[in-house]
């Protein structure tokens, strides 16, 4: 079988986090089907990669609409100019589509955005097609454009994959005829993530533990609570000195973020790594005690999937796709929406007793392994529906 995976984020080089998740479904993909990508070219990328068709839009300096912390939004948050370039973008991903269509089965489209430009190449080769909606198309339900983007996409799309079951409590309430079409499939994790020791029981080197996040450096991700909550501990708590703070990932806040810390006086607990390649990131997990994720909303956080494999004690915001993963007191904790006093108490409670954040630690990793949360086991349920769809 031959699949057609349409991506707007898609990591074109090495140390690239663009659509990462993307690229180890395709890779779980790859043992089973052939699979092809259509993705945006970048501004920086020249190397090609087997397997990927990039799309021109402009010219290359000019093509950082895609692929940047935050996707296509956070790029025409940045800058109203790149709206220019947006159909540009979407004409040459449904030209570079119908020039690889032939050839393939069913096209596999990636955000709900990508349904809408492969829909017309689809019924034009008579291909069935398949969507996953991720976090960013089930927000804003209730507001025009996205609306009317999601409605479209659940009408064009053969089956529409969630990463959730909130996604899918949202969509159903939202579009009740269009329940049919849906199905749940978890994203998954490295297997390599599983194997070795508990991250929450790695023993504190220098007295320090380390407390990782591993996201974009933008509004939603609310990097900011958890800064505050380190100048909280900073300011009234001797447990101060034995942590530090690493933050992995780069965006629009991350010098703005960095003066936040100097203003606090907490520069020496904070370390901004950058974006990491991920086998990098898979070091980080392994050497944290404890993981934080603290956004505003998620679809269902595949880093927060990736620090419970790795047995990490893990923190999380209360918030839809979060909560679906963590029960508090039970595989990890949970703290309100933006309150940093509240994040610095729970970060207290497990760096002050160890044996609860070990506890906690172990039972996040039984939780990934319980539920089968594998990229391999992801790929054999989409390749269960690529099947049914390109033999109906």
């Amino acid at each position: 079988m031959n699949v057609l995976l349409v991506t707007t984020s898609y990591p074109l080089s090495k140390n690239s986090p663009s659509g990462i998740f993307v690229q180890r479904l395709k890779s779980s993909l790859d043992s089973l089907c052939s699979v092809d990508v259509v993705c945006p070219d970048d501004a920086d990328t020249l190397d090609d990669v087997k397997g990927v068709w990039r799309v021109r839009y402009g010219l290359k300096k000019w093509q950082s609409l895609a692929h940047k912390p935050g996707g296509i939004p956070a790029a025409i948050k940045r800058d109203r100019r790149y709206f220019l370039l947006v159909p540009f973008l979407l004409v040459s991903m449904q030209i570079s589509i119908i020039r690889h269509l032939s050839r393939c089965d069913v096209i596999f489209a990636n955000w709900a955005i990508n349904a809408l430009i492969a829909w017309l190449p689809s019924i034009i080769f008579g291909k069935p097609l398949i969507t996953t909606f991720r976090g960013e198309d089930v927000r804003n339900l209730d507001k025009g454009l996205q609306a009317f983007i999601v409605k479209m996409a659940l009408l064009m799309s053969d089956k529409v994959v969630l990463v959730s079951k909130d996604m899918e409590t949202a969509l159903i309430r939202r579009f009740p005829d269009c329940k049919g079409k849906l199905e749940v499939i978890h994203n998954g994790v490295d297997s390599r993530l599983l194997e070795g020791g508990i991250s929450a029981e790695v023993p504190v080197e220098g007295g320090r533990i380390q407390i990782l996040t591993v996201a974009s450096l933008i509004p939603r991700k609310d990097i900011n609570t958890l800064i505050n909550a380190i100048a909280i501990i900073n300011k009234t708590s001797s447990s101060h000195i034995n942590m530090v703070l690493n933050v992995v990932g780069g965006g629009e806040l991350e010098a703005e973020l960095q003066v936040s810390c100097g203003v606090k006086k907490i520069s020496n607990n904070v370390v901004f790594h950058g974006e990491l390649a991920p086998v990098d990131v898979e070091r980080m997990y392994r050497q944290a005690q404890l993981f934080v994720l603290p956004s505003l909303f998620e679809g269902r956080p595949n880093v927060v999937v990736e620090a419970m494999a790795a047995g990490c004690c893990v923190i999380v915001s209360d918030i839809d796709g979060s909560r679906e993963l963590i029960g508090n007191e039970k595989n990890g904790l949970i703290f309100p929406v933006g309150n940093a006093k509240v994040l610095a108490e729970k970060i207290l409670s497990v760096t002050e007793d160890s044996n609860k954040r070990i506890a906690l630690g172990n039972a996040g990793r039984d939780y990934v392994i319980r539920h089968g949360l594998s990229w391999s086991g992801c790929a054999s349920t989409y390749y269960q529906i690529f099947d049914e769809l390109s033999a109906a």
